[in-house]
């Protein structure tokens, strides 16, 4: 046995590995009608790392053949964009100011009352609110960036008029998500919406 087939079979034995480790999570995702945006992108990545491992050791293995010499491009792909994939979402997600407008007027939801002159916390926790910035993603899962910046809006609108806020609001608000288009990191909005409720306890 040459040293070829010796590193084929290595190949196709990693690729089986790989491949192993990657199916059960993607299987009890599918069991539990998980979303398959949920699914960790290490499970994708292995799904394409392990046949592309394969693919190459059969082809390291096999006998070449001069007239199909591009087959051999297709499971070098597969695993560069298997190796790729985890690093995409860290490419395309950006830290972004919000949009600040005027876009909470004449809304209906948070109650608007006379103007009072805010405390120092209260003018803090607002400035806050004005320049928080959201990390964006493109292919995972994410809040829409207008949906969340009315939101805040309206945040700042009523502390501005009476220093208060409806925190269960704060707790229960939805938002749409969006995918294949920017939308806000979810897990950022949510942590930050608790964090202006904690404020206002």
């Amino acid at each position: 046995m040459g040293i070829q087939d010796v590193g084929g079979l290595m190949l196709i034995g990693l690729g089986f590995s790989i491949t192993g480790l990657s199916l059960p999570p993607l299987i009890k995702a599918g069991r539990s009608k998980e979303r398959l945006a949920a699914i960790p992108v290490g499970v994708w990545s292995g799904l394409l790392v392990g046949p592309g491992a394969i693919l190459n050791g059969i082809f390291v293995r096999g006998p070449r053949d001069p007239h199909a010499a591009w087959v051999g491009w297709i499971p070098g792909l597969l695993t560069i964009a298997g190796l790729l994939l985890p690093v995409v979402p860290w490419i395309v997600s950006r830290r972004r100011p919000r949009r600040l407008g005027s876009s909470s007027a004449g809304m209906p939801g948070l109650r608007s009352e006379p103007a009072i002159a805010p405390d120092a916390r209260t003018t803090g926790l607002i400035e806050r609110i004005k320049t928080v910035t959201f990390s964006t993603t493109r292919l995972s899962s994410g809040y829409d960036e207008e949906e969340v910046d009315v939101f805040l809006d309206k945040l700042v609108a009523a502390l501005s008029q009476d220093g208060q806020l409806d925190r269960s609001e704060l707790r229960d608000v939805r938002f749409s998500t969006t995918r294949m288009r920017p939308g806000y990191v979810i897990t950022d909005v949510d942590a930050f919406l608790e964090e202006v409720a904690q404020a206002t306890w």
